[in-house]
């Protein structure tokens, strides 16, 4: 069994040599001592880690295709990038981070078939496990130029393996997830209508960034009253549809709720302003919070304003 060693994907992560288990996949470690980047007023900030992330992921998928990514290009010469596609946080206990804290994030990537690579990042602090990321994307070209809303499908960068079981089981769940498309809103609770921002909801490719979408996502059930402070994200996931140009406004709506012993489940939709085109399916699992946060807050303070 051979090493593979990479460059550090992340200012700050300290690299360290993983066992590579086949020619396929690329698995690399890397740890941080947590500070204020890292955190948010509940625990680990999950818009930080979905970056970090997908950053160590694009990194390592430009190790495996053999060039940087900034040299992506397919057949007509156009620019190509690895979309995310699905999402999902699971076994998910980030309320346990505190500054100072070192993170290790172990990562595994696979190509997963159809254009398609699979990365899972399991987290942990100290030692403890706190979490699994899974993200899912697939590498796509812009259809017509200066345009985010359509995309097409790019074959051929990356030997195309077989899916495995955990990459199957994705596909599955992401396909369930978009049944909710076009469920009705919850009665009584209004849309909420978001403009994204160029300076901070894009990326540095001008397409709407896959980490944005949480943020909003979190917003819209805490302007609801429903994503408290006293309660934890335990598993979230999203499937990507589409993205936006900059200027159009999109949707977010309720479509369904349901609660067991003191857990919730919500699952939203968001939809371009006038087409309805959609852009993304998205689902939290949220429960009450077994560990204190790092700062005392209560459901009516303005958790935006929190400041160290």
């Amino acid at each position: 069994m051979g090493f593979e060693r990479i460059t550090p994907e992340a200012p700050g992560l300290t690299e360290a040599l993983v066992p590579r288990p086949g020619p396929a996949a690329l698995c690399t470690r890397a740890s941080l001592v947590l500070g204020m980047p890292q955190l948010a007023a509940c625990g680990l900030s999950e818009n930080w880690l979905q970056k970090t992330c997908g950053d160590r992921q694009w990194q390592a998928l430009a190790r495996l295709v053999g060039r940087p990514s900034a040299q992506w290009r397919d057949a007509r010469g156009e620019r190509v990038y690895a979309a995310f596609t699905y999402l999902r946080l699971s076994e998910a206990r980030i309320e346990a981070a505190r500054e100072g804290q070192r993170l290790t994030v172990a990562s595994r990537l696979q190509p997963a078939g159809r254009a398609q690579v699979h990365g899972r990042h399991r987290l942990s602090i100290d030692g403890r496990p706190i979490g699994v990321l899974d993200l899912v994307s697939s590498f796509v070209a812009r259809e017509a130029p200066c345009s985010n809303r359509k995309v097409r499908r790019i074959h051929g960068l990356l030997a195309e393996g077989a899916p495995d079981a955990q990459a199957i089981a994705l596909h599955q769940r992401s396909r369930a997830l978009r049944a909710a498309l076009g469920a009705e809103a919850s009665a009584g609770l209004p849309a909420l209508v978001v403009r994204p921002c160029p300076r901070n909801d894009f990326n540095g490719a001008g397409l709407l960034y896959f980490a944005s979408f949480g943020a909003w996502v979190d917003r819209a059930l805490w302007q609801w009253g429903r994503l408290t402070p006293g309660l934890q994200v335990r598993e979230r996931e999203c499937a990507f549809l589409g993205n936006a140009d900059p200027g159009e406004a999109m949707r977010i709506r309720l479509v369904a709720t349901e609660t067991w012993d003191e857990t919730t489940r919500w699952t939203l939709t968001l939809a371009t302003v006038g087409d309805e085109r959609p852009l993304a399916v998205t689902r939290l699992v949220a429960g009450a919070q077994q560990t204190p946060p790092p700062v005392s807050c209560r459901a009516s303070d303005p958790v935006e304003m929190l400041v160290p």
